[in-house]
């Protein structure tokens, strides 16, 4: 009801002054009451207004906060897979480097599908026929086992392989670039082929009027080459250094057969030889084979012990043994054979890089024990006054008229005439003279040409191959051939006074030939383990190159 019409009301019913005041009192205070409440209202409306606005805030701010959570978490999450994205990249990059790595070093079954132009034609075989890799992967499971050295060699250097056929694959492509080796082994055969000839020429009338047989000493060198052979497959099978741990046994053997053939049958004035049903051994050719290896093993005994060669100590651990074989081949009347060991020996203590003074000194004493040997022995003495006067030996006078009667082509193979009793001993140390009459200059240039072509071969490997202990077993295999070849030739020209030194592979003769072989063979297994060692530095520099 409106204020208006409730004074209208009261006009109309005639209320009374005082009554109409009161109620507009009453109507006032109403109306202010109401104001009051609605004033009260209005507060709390806008308090509650403010709290609804405070509550809306916080929704937002909660939404607000829980967004960026959200985002911050997304944001993490991203962050957090590109990391681990980049970590798989790198690992399977990494798998991919030792995969590659791995199919390059092992020419692996898919390797050799994709490389087939590059791997021999037997190889290309077992790719294209299934059946035929079953059965040449027996085959060469076969070889493998045959290379033993080349085996050990692997195990020895953690050269691993998964399987057989790879060693092979490595084996044959080394085979493929082994010149050394195989110029080696053309110069062996070579040889033994012209020591077969030419003692077949030289030696039938002497075999003729002692055994009546024409051919007696070429079946005899026949069987010695047969058992040199057996023998060089032997030592180019074992791993060179595998004779660090038998040195001080093959010194002692060495020393016990020396001293064993002092007590020995004399044959013309000297005991140097053990016979065994027809066949003679000289321990002296052996020692000089067993005192390259000892000295070889001492010397790197030192050196790995940082023992200084310019001590004392370290020269007299190479130069007492060396000296007990000297007095002890000296012994046996062994003039020849104790000039090469001493010459051998003294070499291979110069390399090791001794005291000079020690070195020199014990030279000169050396030196002037073998001038009083010669002095002190008739025959000695003999031989080298006859060398000193202008009258020659009757020996030196014919091997200089064989070789003078050659001339430039020789007189054709067969021809000479020298081997008719003339030349004593023309199949053995004097088989140089016999050849050159035979074949002439030009065929002696051949021959020695040849044999510059061996030591080439030993030199190149001394100087290629970084193991020290190969390179001392490589100068004393050197010095003992290479003495051998021109003491020979030099004493045949009258160069030095006569002496017996056999010509490596062509002289007739079983311990020469033997220990010849013996030290060829050593020779071939470490020219394998250089270009072994060749492959592994080629892979290494491969994987440096990809890792880069």
């Amino acid at each position: 009801m409106r204020l208006d019409n409730l004074k209208e009301m009261t006009k109309n019913e005639r209320f009374s002054r005082l009554e109409s005041e009161d109620f507009e009192e009453i109507e006032r205070k109403k109306t202010s009451k109401i104001t009051e409440l609605q004033g009260d209202e209005l507060k709390e409306r806008v308090k509650l207004e403010k709290l609804e606005i405070k509550a809306e805030f916080a929704e937002e701010l909660e939404q607000f906060i829980h967004d960026e959570e959200r985002k911050y978490n997304q944001e993490k999450r991203r962050i957090e897979s590109e990391y681990d994205e980049k970590i798989y990249q790198l690992e399977q990059q990494q798998k991919k480097i030792y995969r590659d790595r791995r199919e390059k070093l092992y020419e692996t079954e898919d390797a050799l599908k994709i490389r087939e132009n590059e791997i021999e034609a037997e190889m290309q075989k077992l790719d294209e026929k299934v059946t035929e890799r079953e059965n040449e992967l027996k085959k060469l499971n076969e070889e493998i086992d045959r290379k033993l050295g080349f085996k050990e060699y692997l195990n020895e250097n953690n050269f691993i392989y998964r399987n057989k056929l790879e060693a092979v694959l490595i084996l044959r492509k080394l085979k493929n670039k082994r010149m050394l080796g195989t110029t080696l082994i053309i110069v062996m055969i070579i040889l033994m082929g012209l020591s077969i000839a030419m003692i077949a020429s030289v030696s039938f009338p002497r075999g003729y009027k002692e055994f009546k047989n024409n051919y007696y000493f070429v079946i005899r060198q026949f069987v010695w080459f047969g058992v040199g052979t057996g023998i060089f497959f032997f030592t180019s099978r074992f791993k060179y250094t595998w004779y660090k741990k038998i040195k001080l046994h093959l010194y002692i053997l060495g020393l016990g057969f020396l001293v064993a053939v002092l007590f020995s049958r004399e044959v013309n004035g000297a005991t140097r030889w053990f016979s065994f049903s027809g066949f003679n051994m000289q321990p002296s050719e052996m020692a000089k084979l067993i005192i390259i290896i000892y000295l070889a093993g001492i010397i790197d005994f030192c050196e790995k012990r940082k023992i200084r060669p310019e001590k004392l100590g370290f020269f007299l651990r190479l130069l007492i043994p060396l000296l007990v074989y000297i007095i002890l081949i000296i012994a046996e009347k062994a003039f020849s054979s104790t000039v090469q060991i001493t010459l051998i020996g003294m070499s291979m203590i110069f390399v090791s890089g001794v005291n000079i003074i020690q070195f020199l000194t014990t030279c000169l004493i050396i030196g002037g024990a073998g001038i009083i040997s010669v002095m002190s022995t008739p025959y000695r003495m003999k031989r080298f006054m006859g060398f000193k006067s202008s009258e020659l030996s009757y020996q030196v006078e014919q091997s200089l008229i064989a070789i003078g009667s050659g001339k430039l082509i020789g007189k054709f193979y067969g021809n000479g005439l020298q081997k008719f009793f003339y030349l004593p001993e023309i199949h053995t140390d004097y088989i140089f003279s016999g050849y050159a009459e035979e074949m002439g200059f030009i065929g002696s240039i051949i021959l020695i040409l040849i044999y510059i072509i061996l030591l080439l071969v030993i030199l190149i490997t001394l100087a290629e191959k970084k193991d020290r202990y190969a390179k001392y077993i490589l100068t004393g295999i050197f010095v003992m051939f290479s003495s051998q070849i021109l003491g020979n030739i030099a004493v045949v020209l009258n160069i030095v006074p006569s002496t017996g030194i056999p010509l490596p592979l062509l002289s007739y003769g079983g311990s020469t030939t033997i220990v010849t072989m013996a030290a060829l063979g050593i020779v071939y297994n470490i020219i394998k383990s250089l270009y072994i060692e060749k492959e592994q530095e080629r892979l290494k520099e491969e994987e440096i190159v990809q890792e880069n």
